[in-house]
């Protein structure tokens, strides 16, 4: 067989084989271009879940979902430039020497978690921009519910297990004062109180 009858046998046969080649192989291909599809549907719920869990607990940023879903991001939205650059400037914020930022009572001052709260909105902004959620600044900043008994009793929470662990630590003691009721009579030492 010389290379003309080659030719010629390809020219002939070479659509017949690679039509039954593509027969054979289309299951193939629509069983991987599907696996891509659900693996696309899936990080995007996934991406979607991060971002509600966040925007539904902006009110409460200390809370375990919340610090879960922000380091989430590093792994979801690594491809995502916008979103990745406002959470590295957020987290960047939050890891910045708060102590710093203490008034007298020991509290974050107004300056720190202004910018915490535009540094937040700036992330769930570029977040709604990706899913392309129609949100402005404004309603991100201001439209959490949170309520004020929720917070009181958050605070209380954190304000006790602080003193606690001051005292477990040693640094504070515990004061006992005992209070005699009038209805209480003191016996003198070696009388019981029990009549037989």
């Amino acid at each position: 067989m010389d290379v003309h009858q080659i030719f010629q046998w390809v020219n002939q046969y070479g659509f017949i084989i690679t039509f039954i080649l593509l027969v054979l192989s289309s299951p193939l291909i629509t069983l991987l271009i599907g696996k891509k599809l659900e693996d696309y549907k899936e990080n995007k719920q996934r991406r979607l879940d991060i971002f509600k869990t966040l925007l539904a607990t902006r009110g409460d940023v200390g809370s375990l979902e919340h610090v879960k879903a922000l380091n989430m991001l590093d792994v979801e939205f690594n491809d995502v430039q916008n979103v990745k650059h406002a959470w590295n400037y957020y987290r960047g914020h939050l890891n910045s020497r708060a102590q710093e930022y203490l008034n007298n009572e020991g509290e974050l001052n107004s300056l720190w978690q202004d910018k915490r709260v535009d540094l937040l909105t700036d992330l769930l902004y570029q977040m709604a921009q990706y899913f392309k959620y129609d949100f402005d600044k404004n309603i991100i900043r201001t439209g959490a519910y949170y309520p004020k008994l929720h917070g009181d009793l958050v605070g209380l929470e954190l304000n006790t297990k602080y003193n606690l662990n001051r005292v477990l630590m040693g640094g504070q003691s515990i004061n006992v004062r005992i209070d005699q009721r009038d209805d209480q009579k003191v016996l003198p030492t070696g009388e019981s109180g029990l009549t037989e």
